[in-house]
Parts: C-alpha cells; sequence; structure tokens
C-alpha cells in the first residue's frame, strides 16, 4: 500500500491509527505536505525524513506531536514527492494506492482497507 500522507493532516493521523489494526501489510509512506492547508507541514516532513530513525520520527509526530530534534537540512524528497503527487493529481490527503493502481481517495477504517487490499491485490 502507498499512502501520500501530510503530517498535519487530522485524517492521516485517524488513518495511521486505523493501520494499526491491520496485519501483514506494508506500508510506504511518501510525505505530501499540502502547505496551503498546514502552512509548516513542509518544514516539518523534512524534519521527519532527516531523522536517524525516519519511521520512528513518523510514528512520533503523528500519534503523540513529538517533533524531531533537527532542522531538517538534509538531502530529503520531500519537493521531489510534491512534484510527483501534483502529477498524480493528488489533491488531498490521505490518498491511497493499491497494488493494482487503485486510487482511494480519504480516511477508511480498518475493516474497509482489509476489503480494499484483498479486492485490489494485483
Amino acid at each position: 500500500l502507498v499512502v501520500f500522507s501530510d503530517v498535519d493532516c487530522p485524517y492521516c493521523r485517524k488513518f495511521e491509527a486505523e493501520l494499526t489494526k491491520v496485519d501483514n501489510i506494508t506500508v510506504y509512506t511518501f510525505l505530501y505536505p499540502i502547505e496551503g492547508l498546514h502552512p509548516k507541514a513542509v518544514q516539518m516532513s523534512k524534519q521527519i525524513w532527516c531523522a536517524p530513525d525516519r519511521n520512528k520520527a513518523w510514528d512520533d509526530y503523528i500519534t503523540r506531536g513529538t517533533v524531531p530534534g533537527n532542522d531538517g537540512k538534509c538531502a530529503n524528497p520531500v519537493d521531489a514527492t510534491i512534484a510527483l503527487g501534483s502529477k498524480l493529481k493528488v489533491g488531498g490527503t490521505p490518498t491511497l494506492f493499491f497494488a493494482n493502481g487503485q486510487r482511494v481517495p480519504g480516511m477508511v477504517p480498518a475493516a474497509q482497507l482489509e476489503r480494499l487490499l484483498a479486492t485490489n491485490a494485483k
């Protein structure tokens, strides 16, 4: 599962909570800050990317609001991800892409996600 997610999106936070209820899933999270809605999201995305443990930094920020202790100044793909999302016409977060290319915009509960994973597996 590929997820375009904004660090400051409340629906992305809800979706992350739902993901904890799903077993046997690999999730690729693309940091996709929507600056017009969340002015600090670009900087925060870069700080998460520049953390020594990106997964932990993401989890800590999205679940507890813990800000990574760096300035976000490292080589990072945030601008490239914004360009990719724009090219794919990702207009909101979270936006989910399944193995077969199916796109689902918005937060979905765990039970619905499991059905979507089953029907969109390649």
